[in-house]
């Protein structure tokens, strides 16, 4: 992920809608020095059309980001939304003195694409499978029970650590239960993803930087980098 935050093997419209908001958020304050921000912009929009039973149109969302928001937010808002490509919240985060950088505790592991939901000494459970990636492609489904890695027991904390052991495009046996059933299949591992990040505050950052923290998350939010 160098450039989108954060790496999702799943992507919805409100993940995407929540970042794009931040981002353009994060511009706003940053071009009208600390004046204004996607709060006032909304604000505008609420005072305009809040009483319709339809609400606003893309066109004065776009007409809002501009006059009561900066010059060129509405090409910036059509740029995130209407073409394709990643989103660079880092560069955003930035603004207010913030980076995003690799967890050094959490190791890249081969892709397998899917998404667990326990947690501590439970058997990973499967919640979501992403189309065409490698467990996909292995018959694995959505509540499918992981008990094993080849011949070795798995837990839900170790899951990482377990997988970080395999390698890229050699086959490994995976042991599950589905209704009941003990099953295996065989899954080829995928290229590694990025490891999980983590956001802070930068070492660096200036004097302006750490002013725009504050007036964006509230006087306390300027803490100590690391």
């Amino acid at each position: 992920l160098p450039t989108d935050i954060p790496y999702l093997t799943y992507r919805t419209n409100y993940t995407r809608g929540s970042l794009v908001a931040l981002v353009l958020d994060l511009e706003l304050r940053s071009a009208t020095g600390g004046k204004r921000s996607l709060d006032d912009v909304m604000r505008s929009l609420y005072g305009r059309t809040g009483k319709r039973a339809t609400g606003y149109t893309d066109a004065e969302l776009r007409e809002a980001l501009v006059t009561a928001g900066a010059p060129g937010m509405d090409a910036r808002l059509d740029a995130m939304v209407t073409q394709p490509g990643t989103l660079d919240a880092a560069a955003a985060l930035t603004l207010v003195g913030i980076e995003v950088v690799p967890d050094p505790a959490s190791p890249a592991v081969p892709f397998f694409g899917w998404r667990t939901s326990s947690s501590g000494k439970d058997f990973p459970a499967l919640d979501w499978i992403e189309p065409g990636s490698p467990a996909a492609a292995a018959g694995l489904q959505d509540r499918d029970l992981i008990v094993a890695l080849g011949d070795r027991r798995l837990t839900a904390e170790r899951l990482d650590k377990e997988l970080a052991l395999l390698a890229p495009g050699t086959p490994v046996s995976i042991s599950f239960f589905r209704d009941g059933t003990l099953r295996r299949v065989e899954l080829i591992p995928g290229a590694p993803v990025p490891p999980k990040l983590i956001v802070r505050p930068r070492a660096d950052a200036t004097p302006e930087q750490k002013s725009r923290m504050e007036a964006w998350l509230g006087p306390r939010s300027v803490v100590p980098a690391p």
